[in-house]
């Protein structure tokens, strides 16, 4: 038994009872564990060649033997009834991988407060899901590894470095493990991984000379197995595998000649004495040296492969077969059984004549008249029984058709018409056979991702990546998006789970599309979200995950933002009277700032429709004051520090917008005033003019009373003056009549 782990060159403990320093003391040794788990291969190699053949349409039998024997007008053909197995087979289980919201939830452990931890969960899915979705590759890979795990039992994915978070899918027959290796990657020893590398993605590796042998490559020996590559099939020391040549005939390869010059390197990963995984590879071509050659590189299996087995078998790695294992014997015997039956269909639909003696034989021509033949003299018509010929290969052909149903029912069930029409119940119980691989190998399927996911997760969120590599430059936008969206780097850190997302339906289009049909019944009982997710499921299953968006476009909230938005609407009422909600810590800044800088807008526009700017600004200045509250307890949490300052330019918006309405208030009260002033001129209503009118009245009767009064005052001295030369002249007269009756008395 070569390929047994006893057989294997591996270094033991030392004489004293000490580990060595490693168990693969050389490249000598790492070629000849190859060389001893090829040969171990042989047969299943050629068990595997001849199961790809069945799916890749070869014959039941080999045409240059039917030409030899001149049977080479029997019927050979593969019906391609086992690639039509298959290819269901994989359709289920891509269903169950693809579509999907999101290839895989995870589940952060970080924090006391359980509402933020699920709002971190759920920013932290959704980036790491862009992140699987950047590479371009993964959906390509993950089809390629399903195939070989429904066809063989296993398709490994494999992880070539310790921090690349993108993996690789390999071939079955290039994945090496020693004979009794458990089905059970936590128990493995040995195992090996043969790849192909062009010479320039190989030179790539070394072109950085210092960096390439820090971390483990060989630089000289690499450049001198570059120059010595050569195309693929030219393997010296190397026998060839049956597989490989059936890959040729399914790819039409014209010649070895137009094959590009690869360097066929083996990856040999092996337990240490204290548990730590070594790595090294070898050229298959060559055991002078290592290529590259890492001690203790990984700490556990995970971090190197993933079998992704089909089921366990017998708890052995060789024991687990696959869907095409299951039906290679009995589709080989299918396929020569339907040749026969089209050789003997043909062979009984012949119109055969006998000659009745040797002169007919050179009589043979037919004289055609209209609907008749008239054979020529000497023939006879031979009566062929044709009824009952074929109802023993055909009755064959449909018991094998019950025992490949019996055996892979799951994948294809048969629909057979005879009889009555099937009921609604009948439906639902093929249904449920079909799904049955569901509650089996899906959850077992599921199981393997979910270890398959963590690890690309723990690969991706690694905080000490290079920013250099393509792959650690998009790891680390991951976790930049991851920051920026308010989620911290321990959060990030401290998982509790991560887990592929599970589907309903277990792979059975019909099943899912049922199920959901069923529950959109029960669709009255169900909280809103429920509703929501109840409704892209069924999208889902009707149309495919990628049409979701384009027949539900909203993007539904959780029901606690829906909670915290309604909040806010609620105190946009106490503000508009003047009134100033509280805030709290356990209310959500971000979505109350946003809630209420968007009923800010929406008053804005109010304004166009004939809105009171009176009341418009107070209300924009009640919600500038309580979006600052929450300003300032947002900025309590560093990593807001970009929102935080986003949401003071809006605040400074605000503030212009708010002082715009102000001056344009005032000058509506002006112009108002003026408005009113001009009608109150016109209706004599004035109180300026009123009160100018009682002025000059006032002046008028000032003016009129000092008139008055110098009238009077000039009457009164007129008066006077008259009373004055009244008298004077009164006196004046008896003075002069005095006088001359004096002058009479003298006279006398």
């Amino acid at each position: 038994m070569y390929g047994n782990l006893a057989q294997l060159p591996l270094e033991t403990l030392n004489e004293d009872g000490k580990p060595p320093e490693t168990r693969i003391a050389d490249a000598a040794s790492a070629r000849e564990i190859f060389q001893k788990l090829i040969s171990a291969d042989q047969l299943r190699n050629a068990t595997r060649s001849k199961l790809r053949g069945l799916v890749d349409g070869n014959p039941p039998y080999n045409p240059a033997e039917l030409r030899r024997n001149n049977q080479a007008f029997r019927t050979n053909v593969n019906f391609r009834e086992s690639e039509a197995f298959l290819s269901l087979a994989m359709s289920s289980f891509y269903d169950v991988f693809a579509e999907v919201p999101t290839y895989a939830n995870v589940r952060t452990a970080y924090g006391n407060d359980i509402d933020k931890r699920e709002d971190w969960s759920r920013i932290i899915t959704e980036e790491f899901d862009r992140l699987q979705k950047m590479d371009r590759d993964f959906d390509y890979l993950m089809q390629l590894s399903q195939r070989e795990m429904v066809l063989v039992g296993n398709g490994p994915l494999i992880f070539e470095d310790s921090t690349d978070w993108r993996c690789k899918a390999v071939m079955s027959n290039d994945l090496l493990v020693p004979d009794g290796t458990r089905s059970n990657v936590t128990d493995w020893k040995v195992a090996l991984v043969r790849t192909r590398m062009g010479v320039d993605d190989l030179f790539e590796k070394i072109q950085d000379e210092e960096a390439a042998k820090a971390t483990g490559w060989n630089v000289d020996y690499v450049r001198k197995r570059i120059r010595a590559a050569m195309p693929e099939p030219y393997r010296s020391g190397v026998q060839y595998d049956w597989e490989f040549f059936q890959r040729q005939l399914r790819s039409n390869d014209i010649t070895f000649s137009a094959r590009s010059e690869v360097v066929l390197m083996c990856h040999v990963f092996y337990k240490e004495f204290d548990g730590k995984i070594s790595h090294v590879i070898i050229d298959e071509r060559d055991s002078e040296g290592f290529m590259y050659r890492k001690l203790r590189r990984f700490s556990r299996w995970e971090q190197v492969i993933h079998p992704m087995y089909y089921d366990r078998g017998d708890g052995e790695h060789h024991g687990v077969k696959g869907l095409g294992i299951k039906m290679l014997q009995t589709m080989e015997l299918k396929n020569r059984l339907r040749c026969a039956m089209v050789d003997a269909s043909f062979a009984r639909t012949q119109i055969m004549f006998r000659p009745l003696n040797a002169n007919a034989l050179s009589k043979t021509s037919v004289v055609q008249q209209g609907p008749y033949a008239i054979l020529p003299p000497d023939y006879e018509v031979v009566q062929q029984n044709i009824a009952g010929v074929l109802d023993a290969p055909m009755a064959m052909n449909a018991d094998l058709e019950n025992v490949l149903q019996g055996n892979l029912s799951q994948y294809r069930q048969s629909l057979n018409k005879t009889g009555n029409p099937r009921t609604a119940t009948e439906m639902q119980i093929i249904s449920s056979q079909q799904s049955a691989i569901g509650k089996t190998q899906l959850s077992r399927y599921y199981n393997q991702l979910d270890s398959f996911f963590e690890e690309r997760y723990y690969r991706a969120s690694n905080p000490n990546l290079n920013p250099i590599t393509k792959s650690d430059k998009e790891a680390i936008e991951f976790q930049r998006r991851c920051a920026e969206r308010g989620v911290p780097v321990q959060a990030m850190m401290d998982i509790d789970f991560i887990e592929a997302t599970r589907t309903v339906g277990q792979g059975s289009q019909y099943a899912k599309q049922n199920l959901l049909g069923t529950l959109l019944n029960l669709s009255a009982s169900l909280p809103e979200g429920g509703k929501i997710n109840l409704l892209k499921d069924y999208i889902a299953a009707q149309v495919g995950q990628q049409m979701v968006n384009r027949y539900l476009p909203t993007q539904i909230q959780s029901s606690k933002i829906q909670d915290q938005a309604a909040l806010a609407v609620l105190e946009h009422a106490s503000l508009r009277q003047g009134n100033m909600p509280l805030v709290t810590d356990t209310q959500d800044q971000i979505v109350h700032i946003e809630t209420h800088l968007a009923a800010v807008n929406e008053v804005a526009a109010s304004l166009q429709s004939g809105g009171d700017p009176q009341e418009i600004m107070l209300f924009m200045q009640g919600v500038g004051q309580h979006v600052q509250q929450h300003i300032q307890r947002l900025a309590t949490d560093p990593s807001r520090k970009q929102q935080v300052e986003a949401y003071l330019q809006n605040l400074q918006e605000l503030a212009k917008t708010i002082e715009q309405l102000g001056q344009m208030l005032q000058q509506q009260q002006q112009a108002m005033a003026q408005q009113q002033q001009a009608q109150a001129i016109q209706q004599g209503s004035d109180p300026r003019t009123a009160i100018k009118n009682a002025e000059a009245q006032s002046k008028i009767a000032r003016q009129d009373a000092e008139t008055m009064a110098s009238i009077q005052r000039q009457n009164t001295k007129s008066t006077a003056d008259l009373a004055f030369r009244n008298a004077k002249t009164t006196a004046d007269i008896q003075r002069a009549n005095a006088i001359a009756e004096s002058n009479l008395s003298r006279q006398a």
